[in-house]
C-alpha cells in the first residue's frame, strides 16, 4: 500500500502548479495564528467574563476576534520585523539571506 500512497502524493504534487494567493497568505500566517490564538482567546474571555451575553454569541465573537487579531499580527509584525519573524516563525532575518547570496 505505501507505493500506491506515494504515487498518489507525487501525482497530486505534480498537478498543483500554483497556489491561490489567499491560500498562500493563510498558509504563511498559519504558524503565527497557531501560536498566538490561545492568549487572544484568554484575553477575550477575560473581557467578556462580566458581560451576560448568550454563550454562543460570546464564542462567535471570540473566534472572529482571535482570527482577525492573529492574522493581522502576522502581517503587521511578523512580516515586517525580522526579530518577530524569528521568534514566531523560526525564520532567520533577511540579512543572512543577503549575505549568503553575496557569498555564492
Amino acid at each position: 500500500m505505501p507505493p500506491a500512497a506515494s504515487v498518489l502524493i507525487l501525482r497530486s504534487a505534480i498537478t498543483i502548479r500554483t497556489i491561490p494567493t489567499i491560500v498562500r497568505r493563510f498558509a504563511d500566517a498559519s504558524f503565527t495564528i497557531y501560536i498566538l490564538h490561545f492568549p487572544v482567546i484568554i484575553a477575550a474571555k477575560l473581557v467578556l467574563m462580566h458581560i451576560a451575553w448568550n454563550p454562543y454569541f460570546e464564542f462567535s465573537i471570540t473566534i472572529v476576534a482571535a482570527s482577525a487579531i492573529t492574522y493581522a499580527a502576522h502581517f503587521l509584525a511578523v512580516e515586517i520585523f525580522p526579530l518577530m519573524s524569528f521568534l514566531l516563525n523560526g525564520r532567520y532575518p533577511d540579512s543572512t539571506k543577503q549575505t549568503e547570496a553575496v557569498l555564492v
